[in-house]
């Protein structure tokens, strides 16, 4: 029920009278991943449209608990075009991992990692439209220090979407910029500060260097304004700054060898249902040459003893004789010459 359908990438053709092609919108998907209180929220509210429509605020544990989507605001993400005008950008929210809260339903990194899949496998289109992933925003939080439990998200993420195609649709983006800066810490210090962990995955992604966000006054603004970034004629660095990442993640996509095993293998810039499938087939536990030479002898057993079983013993007498015929050799036939004959 986790996986359901999946196809192609959406994509909307308006025809002229005569039947030609003006117009074609494409529907891509960015979805929010990372740590409990890593800012998901707050990023997703940036590049929504209208009002924030995701729960942000402090909390002592994670205030998401189910993937919610809304769209962005156009065009494009945010208000900045990724490629042309035509293409219309969903941002989904998720859970936060590592939680470490396991008495909270849903909060377990099983469950929410079920929850995150279900972005690109519902067959629910209030959720995803587009019903496959195009860019992976990995969120940390700037303000305090990246955990083992922070990495630990990253390899969760890699086993369940597969490592190639997560890194190379991944962006990174580091939230409370703000708390940086009012503490007169200069953002390339606090990179090189980073575990070696964190510095290896930002040589590994797509998206290449990461993104600060100071978030708390867009936010606000949007809450008492309506109107999208791109209509208020003040575009937030941030959103900028994404749309970057996002382009430098398309190109290591489009120069990659990998390709989905959906529906559509040329199509290999979304992460859909059946790539996550593919991910689990693979990650599954191979036997060694001898582990499986024994495991088909042990097969053979039991069905020879099926068949003894079904046969009613089988032919004893039989088998006795030809395991007797089997130890002693035949006795080849003398050749008669002319001189035997005289």
């Amino acid at each position: 029920a986790l996986l359901g359908s999946f196809g192609d990438t959406p994509r909307h053709r308006a025809m002229s009278a005569d039947g030609d092609e003006v117009r074609r919108t494409t529907e891509r998907c960015i979805v929010l991943v990372g740590a409990v209180g890593a800012g998901k929220s707050s990023v997703g509210n940036a590049l929504a449209s209208g009002q924030n429509p995701f729960t942000a605020r402090r909390s002592a544990s994670g205030v998401t608990s189910t993937s919610s989507g809304a769209a962005c605001a156009g065009p494009g993400l945010g208000g900045v075009a990724i490629v042309d005008g035509n293409e219309t950008w969903w941002v989904i929210d998720t859970p936060g991992l590592s939680d470490g809260n396991e008495t909270k339903p849903g909060s377990s990194d099983d469950e929410v990692l079920g929850e995150i899949v279900r972005c690109c496998a519902s067959s629910d289109h209030r959720l995803n439209p587009t019903f496959g992933i195009d860019i992976f925003a990995l969120v940390f939080n700037a303000s305090g220090r990246v955990t083992a439990g922070d990495l630990r998200v990253v390899e969760d993420l890699k086993l369940t979407f597969g490592a190639g195609r997560f890194l190379e649709r991944c962006v990174v983006v580091f939230t409370h910029a703000d708390v940086l800066r009012t503490e007169g810490c200069d953002l390339e210090a606090y990179l090189s500060q980073c575990p070696e962990a964190m510095r290896t995955l930002l040589s590994q992604i797509g998206g290449g260097e990461p993104v600060f966000a100071d978030l708390a006054g867009v936010n606000s603004a949007k809450g008492s304004n309506s109107r999208s970034l791109k209509t208020t004629g003040s575009l937030s660095p941030f959103v900028v700054d994404l749309a970057t990442a996002v382009r430098r993640a398309d190109a290591a996509v489009a120069n990659s060898c990998l390709r989905s095993v959906g529906i559509d293998p040329a199509d290999k810039r979304r992460v859909v249902a059946a790539d996550v499938i593919a991910a689990a087939q693979a990650r599954a536990p191979k036997l060694g040459m001898k582990a499986a030479r024994r495991q088909r002898q042990e097969v053979n057993k039991k069905r020879r003893e099926t068949q003894d079983a079904t046969q009613g013993g089988g032919d004893w007498v039989g088998d006795l004789g030809a395991w007797v015929s089997n130890l002693i050799a035949p006795i080849a036939p003398v050749e008669k010459t002319v001189d035997d004959c005289l």
